[in-house]
């Protein structure tokens, strides 16, 4: 269904803000919790409010911004209910409201605005500080595993909707990033880009999809994504989890680590055996799409440009050795000079 409230819209951001609150209220009001203390997170795909009662309990409210369906954010909590459990992950699960549904659409009270509402229960955690330690990295590898585990395992019952990771949501990618690329990229830039997705399209292509090697994942496992209890990390926002590569889940964390710890990270995955230089190869080829997409969604948000224009002498160092076939997730590499035009 098309809702009122969307990202990209016309409305200023600070409108959206404005009609994004009034919904929080209508939803608290919904899950009985007037008088709670409501703290605004953040504002993406969906505005994010931490909910805190009087008794201390702690929920996430999310505000779902995005055109997904009702279908498509239920299947996301079917995912995240089956993950409850499961030795070695603390993930987020979806609270029913008093009528026992955990998606509901809700309206200001004003009748203005409406979207699709789930109230979370919050993992508690911090978000890393700094480098990662060894033993934050060793664990992080170890989730994966779980999450990868359990994404394979998992049967989707029928009507369960989320979206495929692969060719044809990174076209998408970078077709939105073809009309941002020149806030941070010069002209040279853009034609090593372009020469890059073609390679990454060629190899996709060739990947074949088993069950050890494709199932449900969480799609943005980036740093920003896990928080600590001490050194147990736990995985937050699933909202982007769907199906996709394995490896492609894997590389989302690579990007935040130096050469030495990926290896670590790898090696903690899977300890009985090392990882197989075909397993390198197809890494390096997610590196570098997760790289590309994350630009992609970050390209439209003017704050984002000058932090993106000055990583791309270390990204395009990466993109080139990517493209001469050099393997380079197990060593530094030297930042490249740019060219104007």
């Amino acid at each position: 269904m098309e809702h009122d409230i969307k990202v990209g819209a016309e409305e200023t951001q600070a409108a959206l803000l404005n009609q994004a609150q009034k919904l929080a209220g209508s939803a608290c009001k919904h899950y009985e919790l007037e008088g709670a203390d409501v703290e605004f997170i953040g504002f993406s795909e969906h505005a994010t409010y931490r909910i805190r009662t009087a008794g201390e309990d702690k929920h996430l409210l999310r505000i779902h911004l995005d055109e997904r369906s009702q279908a498509e954010i239920q299947s996301e909590l079917l995912f995240l209910e089956a993950l409850q459990g499961v030795e070695g992950i603390h993930a987020p699960s979806g609270v029913p409201d008093r009528n026992g549904e955990t998606v509901i659409e809700l309206r200001t009270d004003d009748g203005n605005a409406s979207s699709y509402i789930t109230l979370m229960k919050w993992v508690d955690g911090q978000p890393a500080e700094g480098r990662l330690t060894d033993r934050q990295v060793h664990n992080i590898g170890k989730l994966l595993r779980s999450l990868h585990q359990a994404g394979e395992q998992f049967v989707p019952p029928s009507g369960f909707i989320r979206p495929h990771w692969g060719r044809q949501s990174f076209d998408m990618a970078m077709t939105r990033l073809s009309r941002y690329y020149s806030s941070f990229l010069t002209k040279p830039d853009w034609r090593l880009y372009g020469q890059a997705a073609a390679k990454i399209q060629t190899e996709l292509a060739g990947m074949k999809k088993d069950r050890h090697s494709y199932g449900l994942i969480h799609a943005d496992l980036h740093i920003g994504n896990i928080v600590f209890d001490e050194d147990d990390p736990r995985p937050i926002d699933f909202g982007r989890c769907g199906s996709g590569y394995f490896l492609y889940d894997t590389a989302a964390i690579l990007l935040a680590l130096g050469p030495e710890q990926r290896r670590d990270l790898l090696r903690a995955y899977d300890e009985a055996r090392e990882v197989r230089q075909d397993e390198v190869r197809k890494l390096e080829c997610f590196f570098i799409m997760t790289m590309m997409e994350n630009y992609s969604h970050h390209a439209p948000n003017p704050l984002e440009w000058e932090g993106m224009r000055a990583e791309q002498p270390y990204a395009l160092a990466y993109i080139q050795a990517f493209l001469k076939g050099e393997s380079f997730l197990f060593r530094k590499l030297e930042p490249v000079r740019r060219q104007d035009h």
